[in-house]
């Protein structure tokens, strides 16, 4: 018994505030799924971009392989397409196989008397 002969009552301590919101972790789940997504989305984009790289690498190898046979064909006189020079099927084939690959570009560069014969007594490299 206390002073007075009633009975003392013992008040529990209240955190303060600041405390309280520092030990609280409800909000530790938003911020944890808020930073995942945001890396998900950045590993999606990066997945789409390398995606559409390695599309139009593809595009650009099957233009250059469908110009070299073209000019292949043109120089071994297989081809039956009305070309004056290896350059002209090889471009026209280039430009069939890449989309958006126009004329003015640029084109094949090649030697200036169009094909060139491979001899025995060529040096190699």
């Amino acid at each position: 018994m206390g002073k007075r002969g009633r009975a003392s009552r013992v008040r529990p301590r209240r955190a303060s505030i600041a405390v309280a919101w520092r030990n609280d972790e409800r909000g530790a789940t938003l911020i944890i799924v808020a930073v995942t997504l945001v890396a998900i989305f950045a590993m999606l984009t990066l997945t789409v971009d390398v995606g559409g790289l390695l599309y139009k690498r593809r595009e650009l190898v099957n233009g250059a392989d469908a110009a070299a046979l073209a000019a292949a064909q043109s120089c071994a006189g297989i081809g039956a397409d009305a070309f004056s020079t290896p350059e002209d099927a090889a471009d026209h084939y280039a430009m069939a196989n890449v989309n958006g690959l126009t004329s003015w570009q640029g084109g094949i560069i090649g030697p200036p008397g169009g094909c060139v014969a491979p001899t025995k007594d060529q040096p190699s490299g």
